[in-house]
């Protein structure tokens, strides 16, 4: 059995590389290569229109063999018109990663992160490594991080003294959707407010994940 503790699992979904510029992230880890692959002259997927004020534009990379992404544009949009569109002012990019070589081989690391929030206005939500959709932790899972399991129909169970994580494709969507998006964009919301990072914290993008997330479900 492959153990994984991930103390930080949650601070994974968006550490402290997204708080870095875009420009930067290819010094520090692998996502950067392929989020540098979307430049200033690349044509979005589509643009959202979601109010006279907000169009956003998604770019969909290639998906990688070795990811899953369970939810598509139409499902990110779904998501988005269920936020107060006040929200979302300033928001110009979402961009769905496809996955890469590099990030498969470090996706047991620290480094895997569900999504990120550049200060440019910019979220990014990665792929899924398939060899993740099973995960073992070697100690109980936080009791919040649980209660977001439930949320999403994502089945825990304990062998001994491992904790047994799987995921499915509806569990995952849900989790990236009501979740990991939500997070990134109170994320953008902090830092509007702030307008400086030392000051953004993950305990509002936690908040706000919470009150515009799961909890329309």
């Amino acid at each position: 059995m492959k153990n994984l503790r991930q103390n930080k699992h949650r601070s994974n979904r968006s550490n402290a590389y997204s708080k870095s510029k875009c420009s930067n992230w290819m010094a520090f880890d692998p996502f950067g290569g392929e989020l540098a692959q979307i430049r200033r002259d690349h044509e979005p997927t589509t643009v959202l229109e979601l109010a006279d004020d907000v169009k956003i534009n998604i770019y969909v990379r290639p998906l990688h063999e070795d990811f899953i992404r369970p939810y598509d544009v139409a499902d990110v949009e779904k998501t988005l018109r269920g936020v107060p569109i006040k929200f979302l002012k300033g928001i110009h990019r979402i961009i769905l990663l496809g996955g890469t070589k590099k990030q498969n081989q470090t996706a047991w690391s620290k480094m895997f992160r569900y999504g990120a929030y550049c200060e440019r206005g910019w979220i990014a939500l990665t792929a899924y490594p398939k060899k993740m959709m099973t995960m073992y932790y070697d100690g109980p899972i936080r009791p919040h991080r649980q209660q977001e399991y439930q949320k999403t129909f994502t089945k825990t169970c304990q062998e001994g003294d491992d904790w047994i994580v799987k995921f499915d494709k509806e569990s995952l969507k849900q989790f990236y959707l009501q979740d990991t998006l939500i997070h990134e964009i109170g994320h953008h919301v902090d830092w509007c407010r702030r307008k400086h990072w030392r000051d953004v914290t993950e305990e509002f993008a936690e908040w706000f994940a919470q009150e515009y997330g799961f909890a329309r479900k």
